[in-house]
């Protein structure tokens, strides 16, 4: 993490699932994982489960790409993380966000996470962490 609080054994976690890192992702999902996509990505997406979140993330290779710029702490396990997301779509070329993701750990590993366009949508999702 570059900027933020320190989120300690939290920050690689983060990180692969911001990032999807394909090739550490499985292990950074809780088997009930819970994630809500909903910052520019049309339409909503709600996942559930750990097999869910790995179809998702590999069918959009390619076309999504996500950065992790900081971390914050928003409550004990929930971490806000603050970056960047590009989509490629072939009818309207690379766009570029700012995002911030929601993320609830649960026994070290992604719980619940949702996407967000402002701090305070991912702020309020933060007080109560379900996507």
């Amino acid at each position: 993490m570059t900027v933020g609080d320190d989120p300690g054994d939290a920050g690689p976690v983060i990180r692969a699932f911001v990032e999807g890192d394909r090739a550490r992702l499985e292990s950074t999902l809780h088997p009930d994982v819970e994630v809500h996509l909903s910052a520019f990505v049309e339409p909503r997406l709600w996942l559930r489960g750990r097999e869910a979140v790995l179809r998702w993330y590999g069918g959009s290779a390619g076309s999504h790409r996500s950065y992790l710029h900081r971390v914050s702490e928003a409550a004990p396990a929930v971490w806000l993380a603050f970056g960047r997301m590009q989509l490629s779509e072939p009818d309207r070329g690379m766009r570029d966000y700012q995002v911030v993701w929601m993320i609830a750990l649960r026994d070290g590993v992604v719980w619940r996470a949702s996407s967000h366009e402002t701090e305070a949508e991912a702020r309020a999702a933060a007080r109560s962490p379900r996507p």
